[in-house]
């Protein structure tokens, strides 16, 4: 799995738990720290999502620090000033947040050339559509079309 894909489901994971311990908001988002210092058989261990773990000769390396640190390096979370705990910053908290469509607007706004070339595109295709509606006019109602009737007389 990728980075970015763990990075944004460990993002959603803070979020979750954020609103489960403290409610909805940012005022509080201190107050659901998320602990570095946990080991095997803790109880944060179940709490992990299992795509944070990674085994490899039987041996379960935690990811969640790797993860964590990234998203710092992104402003997305905060440690505290022993690296002890983290949680999420007000930049994270929005992230993690965001709907599909809040998230495609975003992207859209950031790549406003894109816009400008499927706008191009469509225009394109309208203008093909309209040349060739021209050339070769649909069949109207008005166009007299001869259908055999069949008589009922026997």
């Amino acid at each position: 799995m990728s980075t970015k894909n763990l990075e944004t489901k460990f993002l959603r994971y803070l979020y979750d738990r954020q609103i489960e311990k403290c409610g909805p908001g940012m005022s509080k988002r201190t107050q659901s720290k998320m602990y570095t210092t946990h080991g095997p058989g803790s109880k944060i261990e179940q709490q992990i999502p299992g795509i944070l773990t990674d085994e490899d000769n039987g041996i379960k390396k935690y990811l969640v620090m790797d993860v964590a640190i990234e998203l710092q390096s992104k402003g997305l979370v905060e440690f505290n000033a022993n690296n002890t705990e983290f949680w999420l910053t007000d930049a994270g908290y929005e992230m993690a947040a965001k709907n599909g469509r809040e998230k495609l607007l975003d992207f859209l706004n950031k790549n406003p050339g894109l816009i400008s070339l499927v706008s191009i595109i469509i225009a394109i295709v309208a203008l093909i559509f309209t040349v060739v509606t021209y050339i070769h006019p649909p069949a109207t109602p008005t166009d007299k079309i001869s259908v055999p009737i069949a008589s009922s007389k026997k």
